[in-house]
């Protein structure tokens, strides 16, 4: 015979569960939050606590949840109704980026901001020279986003970093020179480099020759002579440069373009090394 009454019971939790299910669903998945019809404060911290992004589905936000939140997840300021200050204060302190969901920021919000995330910067407003200077100790590349680039400013974010110079607006010759030489490679972001900057990004870094485009023959037998496996980023034939290479080390041989493997030049290369044998086209 079957009991009508169990059934009726476990239907009755299905559609109705009670206080201590809901407490338990929430723990396990915080986002089962938003099902709940009639939530307490208890069961909301649960939720998230569980899971911060369960605050989208509170219905009465108090300051103590919505601080829970932020400290595990500062960008949730986006789903905070009326957030305080100190709400805002701890959600950028957490996530510098949430700055965005902010509307009217004052200096203090805009500085812990800046200070958590550089690149914060670029919702700031109103910057002041504390709040640039913050935000690119933070980050160098956040120069980018710094109205009023002074001098002294971005040569501190390059000494921080030398691929900040492609964020400067303006660079003169001493910023580039001070970022070609923290950093050789960054000369691809230098339009129309000096042959003076090509020189010495070429000298600390061989490989930096990648990138200058229009690189004479003396330049290439500078990056060849300390390099020769640079020869595989040469893009026209050149003989002088091909027998540099091998005379310099015979089995740069491998590093040649196909296209460059000319009968002179494999013939070289085999008198100097047979075990260039291998590399012939």
């Amino acid at each position: 015979m079957i009991d009508k009454s169990g059934i009726e019971m476990e239907l009755r939790a299905l559609y109705y569960p009670s206080d201590e299910s809901n407490f338990e669903a929430v723990r396990e998945n915080g986002l089962y939050l938003q099902y709940i019809e009639k939530q307490t404060e208890v069961l909301c911290l649960a939720a998230v606590r569980q899971n911060p992004r369960a605050i989208k589905f509170v219905k009465k936000q108090t300051p103590e949840i919505c601080l829970l939140a932020v400290k595990q997840n500062g960008d949730l300021l986006q789903y905070i109704r009326d957030p305080s200050e100190e709400i805002i204060l701890q959600a950028v302190k957490n996530e510098g980026l949430a700055l965005k969901h902010v509307l009217f920021p004052n200096a203090e919000i805009c500085l812990t901001a800046v200070r958590q995330n550089g690149f914060a910067l670029q919702y700031v407003k109103n910057q002041s020279l504390e709040i640039c200077e913050a935000a690119v100790r933070a980050h160098p590349l956040a120069i980018k986003y710094v109205k009023q680039q002074t001098n002294e400013l971005c040569v501190k974010a390059i000494k921080k970093n030398g691929l900040a110079i492609q964020n400067i607006k303006a660079p003169n010759e001493v910023m580039k020179m001070i970022a070609v030489e923290l950093n050789p490679m960054v000369i691809q972001f230098v339009e129309q480099p000096s042959k003076a900057l090509c020189s010495l990004a070429v000298q600390i870094r061989p490989y930096a020759i990648q990138y200058l485009k229009h690189a004479d023959e003396a330049l290439w037998l500078e990056a060849i002579m300390h390099k020769p496996n640079v020869i595989q980023f040469l893009d026209y034939y050149s003989e002088i440069l091909l027998q540099a290479a091998l005379q310099t080390n015979p089995l740069s041989f491998k590093y040649i373009p196909h296209r460059f493997k000319t009968q002179s030049i494999c013939t070289l290369a085999l008198q100097l090394d047979e075990k260039n044998k291998r590399y012939l086209p």
